[in-house]
């Protein structure tokens, strides 16, 4: 699928395999969702990734460089 705006053409890649399709990427950046559709990396173009850290009710608390266990 792709979506335009301007004359700038993004394309994007949707999980239709769930209920409710979730984005994977969105030409900038590609996501990594664990079950139940919450996003645990962001993959920026170059490879890197950032890690989202979640508290016990799902919500997004930290945001880092690297995995914190």
């Amino acid at each position: 699928m792709s979506k335009t705006k301007g004359t700038a053409a993004a394309k994007v890649a949707w999980d239709e395999s769930s209920t409710s399709p979730l984005l994977l990427s969105d030409g900038t950046y590609s996501f990594v969702y664990r079950p139940g559709g919450i996003p645990i990396d962001q993959i920026d173009a170059s490879g890197n990734p950032t890690y989202c850290s979640h508290d016990q009710l799902g919500s997004a608390r930290l945001l880092t460089t690297r995995a914190v266990r």
